[in-house]
């Protein structure tokens, strides 16, 4: 009798541990998704409003982001969907360190000939003209990230903010 108790003892336990190889395991599989998506947001098969629904899923913290989408949503050159990705991945980003924003609402207005962005948050604000004297000469490289980004694809960066009436990222 003392046998199959220690048999069912180590048979109990290396179930539960099976059970736990498998827990990590697909918390394994589920960051590394996690990662390769945060590399490529966006793919031949994943488009840019997709992994921009996805940037902008609920945050824990309260905050809220809205996507709106203006006109026939279509795909864009891999190279602009990716630009306009990380310009609004930077934007949001730099609204949620250091504007403390409420809200960020995000439109993506699709044109025939071009395809509009706007990033508006209700956040503290800033002052322009002073942080973009001051680029390159400080650690923050978000402003220089964005204008790149849009740079790369032939577009360019407006950014229009006040200090306590939020800001507006345009490309």
């Amino acid at each position: 009798i003392s046998a199959c108790l220690v048999g069912s003892e180590m048979c109990i336990r290396d179930r539960q541990h099976a059970a736990r190889c498998r827990e990590r395991a697909s918390a394994a599989v589920a960051s590394l998704d996690r990662l390769a998506t945060a590399l490529r947001p966006v793919s031949a098969h994943r488009g840019l409003v997709e992994a921009l629904r996805t940037l902008l899923s609920p945050d824990p913290g309260g905050q809220r982001s809205t996507l709106r989408v203006i006109g026939a949503e279509r795909r864009l050159p891999l190279l602009s969907e990716t630009a306009l990705f990380r310009i609004v991945q930077e934007a949001v980003d730099n609204a949620t360190r250091h504007g403390r924003p409420s809200h960020i609402d995000v439109v993506l207005s699709y044109h025939s000939a071009q395809v509009v962005l706007v990033v508006k948050d209700d956040g503290e604000g800033f002052d322009v003209v002073g942080t973009e004297a001051r680029l390159g000469r400080t650690g923050g490289l978000g402003i220089i990230k964005m204008q790149e980004h849009a740079a790369l694809v032939g577009s360019r960066l407006e950014i229009k903010s006040l200090i306590g009436a939020g800001t507006e990222v345009l490309s």
